[in-house]
C-alpha cells in the first residue's frame, strides 16, 4: 500500500482547519454590508434582484443561493456555497502545486500559506461571488495544465466551462478571457523557438476554446454595461490625488496580499513585478523538455487576473481600488515567487522560503491581523433591551443604496427585531457624510430618542453632533468600526421614561 506524502497529509490538516475556522466565523459573524446586499437581491428573485443597484454581480450565485434565501437560511446556512467553494479552491490549488513542485515538503509548507492568506480568510466564507470566483479561476489554470499535457476532449470542455462560469459569477471573471488569449500567445511564441518541445495543444484547439468561452460569456455582457451606467456617477472614496492614492494604495494592498503585513513602500509591488517577468523570461529562453516554461507561463497568466487587473480597472476607472478584487489571483503570489527561487537555487532554499513564508502567515493570523471579525450580536442585543416606545432607528441613504437597499436598514432588520420606526434623511454621498451631519432636524417630533449604529460613522464623530435639540446620552462601540449611539431630544427628559 502506497504511504501517503507529506504534502497530503498538509493539505487534509489544512482542510479541516480551514473548514472549522469557516464554520465558526460563518456561524458567529454577522452578514457584511455586502452581504446583506446580496443576500436582499437575491430574495427579490432571479430576475427582480439581478437589476437592484448596489449588489452588481452576475446571476450563477444568486441562482446557487435563491433556496437557502428562500428557506429564510441562517447565516451559516447562507455561506455554505462559499465555504465549500473555497475548500474546493483550496484543494485545486494543492493539485496546482503538484505540477509546479517536485518537492512534498515544499509542497506541504506552502499549502497552509495559502489559506490563512487575508483574502481568503475574509472573503473565503462570506456569501458573496468572491470565493466562488476564486474556486473556478484556480479551476480554470488547473485545466490549463491538463489542457498542456494533453489536448482531450474532457480538457477543452473543462477549461470552457470553468471562463464561463468566472464571468457568470464576477465581471472581474472576464480578465480570465483576456488573460488566455496572452497565454495562448505565449505559447505560440515558445512552440515556434522550440519547436520541437512545443505543447500538444493544436491551433484549431486555441479556437474552439475562445470563441465558446466567449459566446457563453456573451449574455452578460449587457448586464455589465447596466451596472456601470448605474454606478457610474458615484465614487465610493473621494480621491483628491489620484497619481498618490494609486501608488500608495497598490503598495499597501500588494504587501497585504503576499506579506501579510501593511506597507507604502512602492518598490515592493515594482520589484515583484520584475520577478514575475524574470520568472517568464527564463521559462521563454529555456530549451530543455522539463515543464518549467508551462509553469511559469500559466502562474504569470494566473497573476494578471489579480493584483495587475485590480490596478487596471482602477486606473481606467478613476476610482479606488479594493482588495477583494485581486481574489482570482492573489493565490499565486507565493507560489510563483518560490518558484524562482527554486530555479534559481536548490531545494533546501527553496523550503526554507516556503517556511518563511508559513511563519509571517501563522503569526498574522495569531494576532488577528489577516482576518477581520464582523460580529455586532452584541449591538443588536443592546438596542433590543435598551428600547422604548418613542424610539426610532437612523437609516441613512447613500449613494445608491437608499430606501430598502439601505445597509444600516438591512443590518436592524435581520439582527435587531425590534418594532420601531426607521428614519432616514435625505440621501448624501459617502464623502459628505461628514459634512451633511445626521437629519436631527428632519426627525419627526414623535421621535424621542433616534438610535444611530453604522460603520459609517466613527464614535469620535457621534460624539461632536449635540445639538441644541438633541444630546448624546449612550455610545457604546462593541466591534471594530462599529459603534452604537442614542440621542435624545432635550425636551423630553422632563416627560419622563415611558416604558414599552
Amino acid at each position: 500500500m502506497k504511504r501517503c506524502s507529506f504534502d497530503t497529509y498538509a493539505v487534509l490538516v489544512t482542510l479541516l482547519f480551514v473548514a472549522g475556522v469557516f464554520s465558526y466565523r460563518g456561524a458567529t459573524d454577522c452578514l457584511t454590508c455586502d452581504e446583506l446586499l446580496f443576500v436582499r437581491a437575491v430574495g427579490l428573485g432571479p430576475l427582480d434582484g439581478l437589476m437592484q443597484a448596489g449588489s452588481s454581480h452576475p446571476p450563477l450565485l444568486r441562482w446557487v443561493m435563491t433556496p437557502l434565501v428562500a428557506a429564510n437560511g441562517s447565516d451559516l446556512v447562507l455561506r455554505v456555497p462559499s465555504i465549500l467553494a473555497s475548500l474546493v479552491g483550496l484543494f485545486l490549488t494543492w493539485r496546482i502545486l503538484r505540477r509546479l513542485f517536485d518537492d512534498p515538503v515544499t509542497i506541504g509548507l506552502l499549502v497552509p500559506v495559502i489559506g490563512l492568506g487575508e483574502l481568503f480568510l475574509v472573503q473565503g466564507y462570506q456569501c458573496t461571488p468572491y470565493a466562488l470566483l476564486m474556486c473556478l479561476t484556480v479551476g480554470h489554470f488547473l485545466s490549463w495544465f491538463r489542457l498542456l499535457e494533453q489536448d482531450r476532449p474532457f480538457a477543452r470542455i473543462v477549461f470552457v466551462l470553468t471562463a464561463a462560469a468566472a464571468g457568470w459569477t464576477h465581471f472581474y471573471g472576464f480578465n480570465l478571457l483576456v488573460a488566455d488569449q496572452i497565454m495562448w500567445l505565449l505559447i505560440a511564441v515558445q512552440a515556434y523557438r522550440c519547436p520541437t518541445q512545443g505543447p500538444a495543444v493544436r491551433t484549431r484547439t486555441w479556437l474552439f476554446t475562445s470563441l465558446a468561452a466567449w459566446l457563453l460569456v456573451a449574455p452578460v455582457v449587457p448586464l455589465a454595461r447596466f451596472y456601470m451606467n448605474v454606478e457610474q456617477p458615484f465614487a465610493i472614496l473621494q480621491i483628491d490625488n489620484y497619481v498618490s492614492y494609486f501608488f500608495t494604495a497598490s503598495a499597501d494592498l500588494f504587501f497585504r496580499v503576499t506579506f501579510f503585513g501593511r506597507t507604502s513602500v512602492l518598490p515592493m509591488y515594482v520589484l515583484w513585478y520584475g520577478a514575475a517577468m524574470a520568472v517568464l523570461w527564463f521559462a521563454l529562453k529555456s530549451r530543455d523538455r522539463d515543464r518549467r516554461w508551462r509553469c511559469a507561463i500559466v502562474l504569470c497568466g494566473a497573476f494578471l487576473v489579480g493584483f495587475p487587473a485590480m490596478q487596471a480597472h482602477a486606473l481606467l476607472s478613476g476610482k479606488a481600488m479594493w482588495q477583494r478584487y485581486a481574489i482570482a489571483g492573489a493565490w499565486v503570489h507565493i507560489p510563483l515567487l518560490t518558484l524562482l527561487v527554486g530555479w534559481l537555487t536548490h531545494v533546501r532554499i527553496t523550503r526554507s522560503c516556503a517556511a518563511c513564508w508559513l511563519a509571517l502567515g501563522m503569526s498574522a493570523f495569531a494576532v488577528g491581523t489577516n482576518w477581520m471579525t464582523w460580529r455586532y450580536q452584541d449591538a443588536a442585543e443592546f438596542i433590543r433591551a435598551q428600547h422604548r416606545a418613542g424610539d426610532a432607528f437612523l437609516a441613512q441613504d447613500m449613494d445608491m443604496w437608499v430606501g430598502e437597499a439601505n445597509m444600516d436598514r438591512l443590518w436592524f432588520e435581520r439582527y435587531v427585531h425590534v418594532d420601531i420606526p426607521i428614519v432616514s434623511g435625505l440621501p448624501a454621498r459617502r464623502h459628505q457624510l461628514r459634512q451633511c451631519g445626521l437629519p436631527l432636524d428632519e426627525v419627526a417630533r414623535t421621535v424621542r430618542r433616534l438610535w444611530v449604529c453604522s460603520p459609517l460613522y466613527s464614535d469620535r464623530y457621534l460624539r461632536t453632533l449635540a445639538t441644541r435639540e438633541w444630546q448624546l446620552v449612550e455610545l457604546r462601540t462593541f466591534a471594530r468600526h462599529y459603534p452604537v449611539a442614542l440621542f435624545e431630544r432635550r425636551a423630553a427628559k422632563s416627560a419622563g421614561n415611558v416604558g414599552d
